[in-house]
C-alpha cells in the first residue's frame, strides 16, 4: 500500500472503513466522509529521540494496533501518525499506551478533527 520502501501500511477492518457522503449533502458544509460508528480522526505528531530511532520508529508506529496510517515527514516532527477510533476512551490508549511508550519517542502532540474537507469529494459535484 505505501510507496515508502521498508513503511507497511495495513488497512483497516472491513468496518472502519470510510463511507462516502452523497455529494449532494457536500453543499450544507457536511463532512466529506463519515467513518462507520462515528469514527473519531487523530492525528499524532510524533518527535524521534535520536536520528538512529527514525530508522526503525515509522513501522514501530505503523504497528500499534489503532494506528491507521502513519508517515514520514519533514519540520518540527519526524512522524505523523493518523488513528480512526471508536471512543475517546481509545486515543489515550493509542497514544499514552501504544505510541508514546514505543522506544525511541522523544514526545508526541494530539490533535482530534472534527470536521473533513476535500477538494476531491467536490470535483463530483
Amino acid at each position: 500500500m505505501s510507496s515508502w520502501p521498508g513503511l507497511r501500511l495495513s488497512a483497516p477492518p472491513e468496518d472502519r472503513k470510510p463511507e462516502r457522503h452523497n455529494p449532494e449533502r457536500l453543499r450544507t458544509g457536511a463532512p466529506a466522509i463519515r467513518y462507520r460508528r462515528g469514527m473519531i480522526v487523530v492525528f499524532v505528531f510524533v518527535k524521534a529521540a535520536s536520528p538512529n530511532a527514525v530508522a526503525t520508529l515509522g513501522q514501530a508506529i505503523a504497528d500499534v494496533k489503532g494506528v491507521y496510517e502513519c508517515y514520514s515527514v519533514t519540520g518540527d516532527h519526524d512522524f505523523v501518525a493518523v488513528l480512526r477510533l471508536a471512543t475517546h476512551d481509545e486515543i489515550a490508549t493509542v497514544v499514552t499506551g501504544g505510541i508514546a511508550a514505543l522506544s525511541g519517542v522523544a514526545s508526541t502532540s494530539t490533535m482530534i478533527a472534527f470536521r473533513s474537507y476535500s477538494s476531491a469529494d467536490l470535483g463530483q459535484l
